[in-house]
């Protein structure tokens, strides 16, 4: 098994995650690219911060992870 450093330097060359590399996710995009798509999604706020509404906006983010494979 490589070392911490050769599995960054390794991940780094075929812009993957070390996740990935090690099985532990079948999502090949690197971290900072799954977040950057992430946060690029446009997110209606609510006109009102209830309970009702955030549990919505957590479905809704779970719904989409899930979507795109990843595991949580």
């Amino acid at each position: 098994m490589p070392g911490a450093n050769k599995l960054f330097q390794i991940a780094r060359h075929f812009n993957t995650s070390i996740d990935y590399l090690l099985g532990l996710t079948d999502d090949p995009r690197p971290v900072n690219q799954i977040l950057k798509e992430l946060s690029a999604e446009k997110v209606d706020a609510p006109k009102e911060l209830t309970l009702e509404n955030l549990q919505a906006r957590l479905d809704k983010l779970e719904a989409s992870l899930k979507a795109q494979g990843i595991k949580i």
